[in-house]
C-alpha cells in the first residue's frame, strides 16, 4: 500500500512576526480600502459616495450577525473542540442565510433603484468576504498571519482599481461595486481555498485528522447538524455581540441618510474612513494578541494577561493620540488634498471624528480580551446598552447639529464600548475552573 510522502510542519511564527505580517497586510488593504472612498468621491460624487456608504452599513450588521464571529472562536479554539470543516460548514450556511436576508432588505426596503443595485453587489461581495474570513480564522489559530497578509494584499489593490474602473468607465458605483463581487470571489477560489488547504495539511501540531479523513478532504466543509447546533450555540453571542457593535456604528450613518439625505452621508462616510488610518494597527495588534491573551486565560496566567492587555491600551492610546494631533494642525488641508474641498468644509467634525477613533481604539482592545476569554453570554447585555445609548444620542444631536452632531455620537457609542467591555472584563476576570467554563457561558 502506496505511502503519502511526509511534509514539512508548518511552525507558528512568534506573536511579534505576526504583528509584523498583519500590520503590513492590513496597512495595504486600508490604504486600498481608503483608496476606493477617494475614487469614489473624485470620480463620481458625494451622492454615490453616500450610496455606497449606506450600503456598507446596512451589510455591515446584518453580515457581522451571520458570521457569528467564528474567526475568533475558532482561533481561541485552544482545545481542538471542532475542526476547521465545522466551522466552514457552518459559515457557509449563516453567509447564504444573510444574503436572503440583504436580497429581502434590497427589495423591501423603500430605498431608489439604483441605491437597491448598490447594496446587492455589496451584499454578494461582503459574503465571499466572510467565507474568505473563516480561512482566515484557522490561519489566525496556526499563528501564521503571514498567508493572510498575503491575501488582504492581494485584495487590496485589485479591490480598489476594479471598484475605480467600475466608476470611472461607467459613472455608476453599482458596476464599481459589481466588479468588487467579482475581485473577492476570484480571490476566494482563486487563492484562499488552496491556502486553507496547504496549512491544513501541514500544521499537524494544531490539528488531528480523523482516521477516516485524507489531506485533500479536510478543506471539504461539515453539515452534521449536531455540530452546527452546538458551535452555533456557542457562537451566536458573540456574534450578536458584534453584530451590535457594527449597528452601533452604522446607525449614526442610518441616521446621517434619515435626516440629512445621501450627499451629507457621503461627506461624513469620507471623513469617518480616516479613523481606518489607525484601525489599521489597531486590528494588526488584536488579531495577533488575541490568541495569546486566551492562552493566558485559560492557564490561569493572569499577570500575564493584564500585563499584555496594558500594552495593548497603551499602544492604542498613542495611536488615537496621534491621530488627533495629526487632525488638529492639518485637518482642512489633508481633507481637501483627498477628497476636494466640498469635503474641507466640516473642520471640527473631522477633529471630533477622530476623538471618537481614539476612544473606540481603546474599546477594540478591551474587546480583545473579553473575547479571549469566550465567556460571549456576559456580553449580550452591556452591548445593548451601548445601542440605546447610541440611539438616544442619534435623536438627540443629529437633527439639532446636523453632522457635528454625528461625530459626537460616534464619541459616545466609543465611551459606552469602553465602559461596557470594562464591565464584562470585571465579571470575566477570574479564569475557568474547567472545560465546561470554555464554552461561552
Amino acid at each position: 500500500m502506496a505511502t503519502q510522502p511526509e511534509v514539512e510542519e508548518l511552525q507558528p511564527l512568534s506573536l511579534r512576526q505576526n504583528v509584523a505580517w498583519s500590520f503590513t497586510g492590513n496597512v495595504v488593504y486600508a490604504a486600498c480600502q481608503w483608496g476606493t472612498v477617494v475614487a469614489v468621491a473624485r470620480l463620481g460624487s458625494a451622492e454615490m459616495l453616500g450610496q455606497y456608504a449606506l450600503a456598507l452599513a446596512i451589510t455591515g450588521p446584518v453580515i457581522m450577525l451571520a458570521n457569528l464571529q467564528l474567526r475568533e472562536v475558532q482561533a481561541t479554539d485552544a482545545s481542538g473542540e471542532h475542526s476547521f470543516s465545522d466551522y466552514f460548514g457552518l459559515r457557509i450556511i449563516t453567509t447564504a442565510m444573510a444574503l436572503l436576508v440583504l436580497i429581502g432588505i434590497a427589495l423591501f426596503a423603500g430605498y431608489p433603484a439604483d441605491t437597491r443595485l448598490v447594496l446587492l453587489a455589496v451584499a454578494v461581495a461582503a459574503a465571499f468576504e466572510a467565507l474568505s474570513d473563516i480561512i482566515y480564522g484557522l490561519l489566525t489559530k496556526c499563528e501564521r498571519l503571514d498567508r493572510m497578509a498575503f491575501s488582504v494584499m492581494i485584495k487590496g489593490p485589485f479591490a480598489l482599481l476594479s471598484l475605480g474602473l467600475g466608476v470611472y468607465l461607467t459613472g455608476s458605483v453599482f458596476w464599481g461595486a459589481a466588479a468588487l463581487a467579482a475581485v473577492m470571489a476570484a480571490r476566494f477560489f482563486g487563492f484562499d481555498l488552496d491556502n486553507a488547504r496547504m496549512v491544513l495539511q501541514r500544521s499537524r501540531g494544531h490539528f488531528e485528522r480523523r482516521a477516516d479523513q485524507a489531506g485533500e478532504a479536510e478543506i471539504a466543509p461539515r453539515f452534521e447538524a449536531g455540530t452546527v447546533r452546538t458551535l452555533a450555540l456557542l457562537s451566536l453571542p458573540l456574534g450578536f455581540v458584534v453584530a451590535l457593535g457594527s449597528l452601533g456604528y452604522s446607525i449614526p450613518q442610518y441616521s446621517v441618510e434619515f435626516y440629512l439625505g445621501e450627499r451629507e452621508l457621503g461627506i461624513f462616510s469620507a471623513l469617518v474612513y480616516f479613523e481606518a488610518v489607525g484601525r489599521t494597527a489597531i486590528r494588526a495588534l488584536g488579531h495577533s494578541a488575541t490568541p495569546k491573551l486566551a492562552q493566558y486565560y485559560f492557564a490561569a496566567r493572569m499577570s500575564e494577561f493584564y500585563a499584555l492587555l496594558l500594552k495593548l491600551l497603551l499602544l492604542a492610546a498613542i495611536i488615537g493620540i496621534a491621530g488627533i494631533a495629526v487632525t488638529s494642525i492639518w485637518g482642512v488641508q489633508i481633507a481637501e488634498l483627498v477628497y476636494g474641498e466640498e469635503f474641507a468644509r466640516h473642520p471640527q467634525v473631522f477633529l471630533w471624528v477622530m476623538v471618537a477613533a481614539a476612544i473606540l481604539y481603546l474599546g477594540s482592545m478591551i474587546g480583545c480580551a473579553n473575547t479571549a476569554t469566550r465567556k460571549f453570554r456576559k456580553l449580550v447585555v452591556p452591548r445593548i446598552f451601548v445601542i440605546v445609548s447610541v440611539v438616544a444620542l442619534c435623536l438627540t444631536l443629529i437633527p439639532r447639529y446636523g453632522l457635528l452632531g454625528a461625530a459626537w455620537t460616534l464619541c459616545g457609542f466609543g465611551v459606552a464600548e469602553c465602559v461596557a467591555g470594562v464591565i464584562v472584563l470585571f465579571m470575566t476576570r477570574r479564569p475557568p475552573n474547567g472545560p465546561a467554563e470554555q464554552r461561552g457561558k
